[in-house]
């Protein structure tokens, strides 16, 4: 997987596909060599959530950290469920997420 190229983005208020659940959300994609987006997910919740680091393997597995405040989506499913994914303790806590090259959530 090498050359491949990635985004990672803020989202407070937008009229993208994607859009934040909250306070502010991170929109994370990558793209081959040709430019065609492998896949793309929106992770966070209702509070602020940050994308700081975006890097890849030779398999094509993604793997993402930042920050979370509260209650999170870590998968890039859009649904934080009952059984919360990820919740940050105080100010804010760190996340480590990893995507398979399809896109699908490894944890």
């Amino acid at each position: 997987m090498k050359n491949c190229k990635f985004i990672t983005m803020l989202l407070v208020a937008t009229t993208f596909a994607f859009t934040a659940c909250g306070g502010s959300g991170s929109d994370n994609s990558w793209s081959s060599d040709n430019g065609r987006i492998g896949f793309a997910k929106r992770l966070g919740g209702t509070d602020y959530d940050y994308g700081n680091s975006i890097t890849c393997d030779d398999s094509g597995n993604v793997y993402v950290t930042g920050s979370i405040d509260g209650a999170v989506d870590l998968n890039g499913d859009g649904i934080i469920t009952g059984t919360v994914e990820s919740t940050g303790y105080g100010q804010s806590d760190i996340f480590i997420v990893t995507f398979g090259a399809d896109g699908t959530a490894l944890f």
